[in-house]
């Protein structure tokens, strides 16, 4: 992701990389933990939506309630939308795409809270 984005673009990419933190916390918190890559900076983007992507493959397979699992499952292909949203974003730059981006984090984020509410994660 670049840094020469709009204010409205750039907000929306630290959103998304604060998203990803929150996943990498709940993946950790599972009863079988995921480890999410850490690196930071623009050559390791692609790293980190695979690792997403996988983890969504993976999410039924968790020891966990089916609750756990669909919401882990919800998050990772929302953030995935609005990573993919981002990456449109940085190609053809559109009015509309960081607020839809924020929207679909919004969801994202809404299903990483249920996670770590029925894994029973404080904070």
């Amino acid at each position: 992701m670049s840094d020469a984005f709009d204010p409205d673009t750039s907000r929306t990419v630290r959103r998304l990389m604060d998203c990803y933190d929150l996943l990498t916390e709940v993946c950790a918190s599972l009863p079988l933990p995921i480890s999410l890559p850490q690196e930071v900076g623009p050559g390791h983007w692609s790293d980190r939506a695979d690792a997403v992507a996988r983890t969504a493959e993976l999410a039924y397979e968790v020891p966990a309630s089916w609750e756990v699992r669909d919401s882990l499952k919800c998050a990772c292909l929302f953030w995935l939308a609005a990573s993919d949203l981002l990456l449109a974003q940085a190609m053809e730059p559109k009015r509309y795409r960081p607020e839809a981006a924020t929207a679909v984090l919004l969801t994202a984020e809404d299903y990483l809270h249920d996670t770590r509410r029925d894994l029973g994660i404080e904070g």
